[in-house]
Protein backbone atom coordinates (compact mmCIF):
# COMPACT_ATOMS: atom_id res chain seq x y z
CA UNK A 1 0.00 0.00 0.00
CA UNK A 2 1.31 3.35 -1.42
CA UNK A 3 1.21 6.45 1.70
CA UNK A 4 1.28 9.49 0.59
CA UNK A 5 2.71 12.69 3.09
CA UNK A 6 3.48 16.49 2.96
CA UNK A 7 5.63 18.14 4.86
CA UNK A 8 3.20 21.12 5.21
CA UNK A 9 0.57 19.37 6.91
CA UNK A 10 -0.44 21.95 9.87
CA UNK A 11 -0.21 21.21 13.24
CA UNK A 12 -2.62 23.32 14.79
CA UNK A 13 -5.43 21.42 17.02
CA UNK A 14 -6.25 20.86 20.43
CA UNK A 15 -7.01 17.71 22.27
CA UNK A 16 -10.75 18.29 21.15
CA UNK A 17 -9.85 18.20 17.80
CA UNK A 18 -10.17 21.96 16.77
CA UNK A 19 -8.55 24.76 16.66
CA UNK A 20 -8.99 26.49 19.91
CA UNK A 21 -7.88 30.45 21.09
CA UNK A 22 -5.14 30.36 23.53
CA UNK A 23 -4.89 27.01 23.83
CA UNK A 24 -2.12 24.67 22.93
CA UNK A 25 -2.83 23.78 19.49
CA UNK A 26 0.20 20.99 19.04
CA UNK A 27 -1.74 18.34 17.73
CA UNK A 28 -2.56 17.19 14.19
CA UNK A 29 -5.26 15.29 11.95
CA UNK A 30 -4.51 12.52 9.31
CA UNK A 31 -7.26 12.32 6.08
CA UNK A 32 -6.89 8.21 5.58
CA UNK A 33 -8.50 7.57 1.73
CA UNK A 34 -8.88 3.93 0.44
CA UNK A 35 -8.33 4.46 -3.34
CA UNK A 36 -9.68 1.53 -4.50
CA UNK A 37 -13.13 2.74 -3.82
CA UNK A 38 -12.76 6.29 -5.88
CA UNK A 39 -12.49 7.38 -9.70
CA UNK A 40 -10.53 10.22 -10.12
CA UNK A 41 -10.44 12.40 -12.85
CA UNK A 42 -8.62 15.63 -14.22
CA UNK A 43 -9.96 18.85 -14.39
CA UNK A 44 -6.68 20.85 -15.04
CA UNK A 45 -3.29 19.00 -15.98
CA UNK A 46 -0.19 18.60 -13.77
CA UNK A 47 1.45 22.22 -12.93
CA UNK A 48 5.06 22.30 -11.70
CA UNK A 49 6.75 25.40 -10.85
CA UNK A 50 10.22 26.21 -9.05
CA UNK A 51 9.70 28.33 -5.13
CA UNK A 52 12.43 29.75 -3.56
CA UNK A 53 11.88 29.00 0.25
CA UNK A 54 14.54 31.82 1.73
CA UNK A 55 14.04 30.62 5.29
CA UNK A 56 15.87 27.11 4.14
CA UNK A 57 17.58 29.08 1.18
CA UNK A 58 16.68 26.32 -0.80
CA UNK A 59 14.99 26.23 -4.62
CA UNK A 60 11.82 23.45 -4.20
CA UNK A 61 9.95 22.43 -7.30
CA UNK A 62 5.75 23.08 -6.38
CA UNK A 63 3.28 20.35 -8.31
CA UNK A 64 -0.79 21.65 -9.16
CA UNK A 65 -2.83 19.36 -10.30
CA UNK A 66 -7.06 20.07 -10.14
CA UNK A 67 -8.39 16.58 -9.90
CA UNK A 68 -12.39 15.40 -9.17
CA UNK A 69 -13.15 12.40 -7.37
CA UNK A 70 -16.36 10.26 -7.36
CA UNK A 71 -17.09 7.09 -4.75
CA UNK A 72 -17.64 3.91 -6.84
CA UNK A 73 -19.48 2.66 -3.65
CA UNK A 74 -22.55 4.05 -1.79
CA UNK A 75 -20.74 5.88 0.94
CA UNK A 76 -23.00 5.26 3.30
CA UNK A 77 -22.56 1.79 3.75
CA UNK A 78 -18.53 1.19 2.47
CA UNK A 79 -15.94 2.89 4.57
CA UNK A 80 -14.27 5.29 1.80
CA UNK A 81 -12.14 7.23 3.95
CA UNK A 82 -11.19 8.13 7.63
CA UNK A 83 -10.01 10.37 9.65
CA UNK A 84 -7.43 10.11 12.75
CA UNK A 85 -6.71 13.10 15.34
CA UNK A 86 -5.26 13.93 18.31
CA UNK A 87 -1.52 13.03 16.77
CA UNK A 88 1.55 14.56 18.05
Amino acid sequence: MKVFLSDEYPVNLASTGVNTVGGPNTLTGLNIVNRKMWTIGNYRDLRMKVVDREETDQKVIVTSERVAFMATKPVATDYVVGYLHNLS
